[in-house]
C-alpha cells in the first residue's frame, strides 16, 4: 500500500514538476520573443549615417591606412567600370563582372530581378531627380544585402535638407556607407 501511495505521489509530483517547467519555458519563450521584437524594432528604426561626398573622401584621404580605400571609392564614383544600369524600368549590363550599379528611384525595384550579376557590385548609385521622391520610403534592403556592396551613393539634382534623405532611407544594412552629393544639372 505504501508503495502504491509513494508511486502515486511521485507520479503527481513529477507531473506537477513537469507542468511547472513547461510554464517556465513558456514564460521564458514569451520573454525571449518580446526581447527579440524590441531589439528588431530598435534596429530597424536606427537612422543611417549619411555623409556628404566631399567629407567622406576627405576622411578617407586623411587616414593614411585608407589610401587604397580612397582610390577605390573615387574610382567607383568617377571612373569607368563594368556596370549594371537600372533606368526607365529596364536593365542593361555592361561588362562581365559589374562593380557598380546605377539606378533611378523608379527603377530601384529591378535590383531584385533574377539573373542580375550582382556578386561583384561594390557601389550602388541612385539618382534622385525630384523633391517628391524624398517623400516616399527608399527601401535599400535588396541592394545593401549584395555580398560585396560597400557604398550606396545618392546623386541628388536639387537642394534638400539632409534630414529628408535620412528619413526616406529604409532597411539599409549597416555594412554600407551612405554617401550623397547635390549635382544640379546632372
Amino acid at each position: 500500500m505504501k508503495k502504491v501511495m509513494t508511486s502515486q505521489f511521485l507520479k503527481k509530483s513529477t507531473n506537477s514538476f513537469l507542468s511547472e517547467v513547461l510554464k517556465l519555458n513558456k514564460m521564458f519563450f514569451i520573454l525571449l520573443m518580446i526581447f527579440l521584437s524590441i531589439n528588431s524594432f530598435s534596429q530597424s528604426n536606427q537612422r543611417p549615417t549619411v555623409l556628404m561626398r566631399e567629407n567622406f573622401l576627405t576622411s578617407l584621404r586623411s587616414n593614411t591606412n585608407n589610401s587604397t580605400s580612397y582610390d577605390t571609392a573615387l574610382s567607383l564614383m568617377d571612373g569607368v567600370q563594368s556596370s549594371i544600369y537600372l533606368t526607365n524600368n529596364q536593365v542593361k549590363t555592361f561588362g562581365t563582372k559589374p562593380l557598380c550599379m546605377y539606378s533611378d528611384i523608379g527603377s530601384l525595384g529591378l535590383a531584385n530581378s533574377s539573373g542580375l550579376r550582382v556578386n561583384f557590385i561594390e557601389m550602388v548609385t541612385i539618382k534622385i531627380d525630384s523633391p517628391s521622391q524624398l517623400n516616399s520610403p527608399i527601401n535599400l534592403s535588396v541592394v545593401s544585402s549584395y555580398k560585396n556592396v560597400k557604398y550606396i551613393y545618392f546623386r541628388v539634382s536639387f537642394n534638400f535638407e539632409l534630414a529628408q534623405l535620412i528619413q526616406a532611407i529604409k532597411n539599409c544594412d549597416t555594412k554600407c556607407v551612405i554617401i550623397y552629393s547635390i549635382e544640379k544639372g546632372a
